[in-house]
């Protein structure tokens, strides 16, 4: 979530810090559930890798703005979907 916040405030379009929390907590409160990619992977569907990761990682580049995180994610996807 830092990175992306990184990213998105380096495209100008900063997020409030009490976005963020809001948007934190109302996870933590959620009960346990799949990812829609983790039920992708279960069920030998095509991963959504570059529907969430791409646009995200590609301002990233575009701006200069490391997302290490995001990158060794997006990187893992890739072994994963080439198997």
């Amino acid at each position: 979530m830092v990175e992306v916040c990184e990213v998105a405030a380096a495209a100008g379009h900063p997020l409030p810090p009490q976005t963020v929390d809001a948007m934190l907590e109302n996870t933590r409160r959620m009960p346990p559930y799949l990812t829609s990619m983790t039920l992708d992977a279960l069920h030998g569907r095509p991963l959504e890798r570059e529907a969430i990761l791409g646009a995200i990682l590609d301002r990233a580049r575009s701006a200069g703005v490391p997302a290490p995180t995001l990158e060794t994610f997006d990187a893992l996807l890739r072994v994963r979907t080439a198997n």
